[in-house]
């Protein structure tokens, strides 16, 4: 009979984990992947769509070594370097919760002046294929490791405060190329960065451009368009942040 009961209690028991391990896993899915936002500080925002987005990238490619600038299929690794900056106004209006950064307090009621500079640094593997319209039209995916390092102040009259972030992560992309000729193109690019240090620095940051590309002297290439960046930062004990920026993309590419 004791040996019965035993049998009872550990089966409820098991049916109790059972139950429960599916709401602590997606508890704990929440937690990693959805960052952890400061919920006692309001977020320092900015959104500039007057900057300008120079970029530098090299590549080294391991099935293409004529006219390596001319879009082509085949493997490369890439290093790229993104740089801008931006700056905006925020009101802290009556009632909301104080900005903090670097241990100085922003109360409201009162407008704040928020002034940011972003370098954002990648390593990947891309890989390039034409099939479609007689080889015209290729797509782009690529995937690798990604640095963001953005300085960021706030400022009022009478208050100054600034703070650094040094945020690395896993970084993944997509794009199209439309062969005009041997040697230009119009692309269309998406990148991913994701960080799991999400108690304090970037979180993730979207970028998109739409550009022309023309190749010159076999090994470099220009770009030209329009580019935007987005980024969220977490910050458990200071405010979180929310960054973008838009504007011309002004790129050099070397490839070899």
């Amino acid at each position: 009979m004791e040996n019965k009961l035993n049998i009872e209690k550990y089966n409820q028991a098991s049916s109790r984990c059972a139950t429960s391990a599916p709401l602590f896993a997606g508890l704990f899915l929440s937690f990693v992947l959805g960052g952890c936002s400061n919920t006692k500080a309001t977020r320092i925002e900015a959104r500039d769509n007057a900057v300008t987005l120079p970029e530098l990238r090299m590549a080294y490619n391991f099935d293409h070594d004529k006219q390596a600038a001319s879009p082509h299929a085949g493997h490369a690794i890439e290093l790229g370097v993104t740089k801008t900056s931006g700056s905006a106004s925020q009101a802290l209006t009556s009632g909301q919760l104080p900005i903090i950064l670097d241990k100085t307090t922003f109360t409201a009621p009162q407008q704040l002046i928020n002034d940011f500079d972003l370098t954002y640094r990648e390593l990947s593997w891309r890989y390039r294929e034409f099939n479609y319209n007689e080889g015209k039209l290729g797509m782009e995916i690529s995937a690798g490791l990604g640095n963001a390092l953005i300085d960021l102040k706030v400022s009022t009259t009478t208050q100054i405060a600034s703070s650094r972030v040094d945020s690395y992560g896993a970084r993944a992309g997509l794009g199209l190329i439309y062969r005009l000729s041997a040697s230009s193109s119009f692309q269309a690019r998406g990148l991913v960065f994701y960080s799991p240090l999400h108690n304090f620095g970037v979180h993730d940051i979207e970028r998109y451009e739409l550009v022309y590309a023309k190749a010159f002297f076999d090994n470099f290439r220009l770009r030209v368009g329009y580019a935007g960046l987005h980024v969220i930062g977490y910050n458990l004990v200071e405010s979180d942040f929310k960054l973008e920026v838009s504007g011309p993309v002004l790129a050099l590419d070397m490839e070899f």
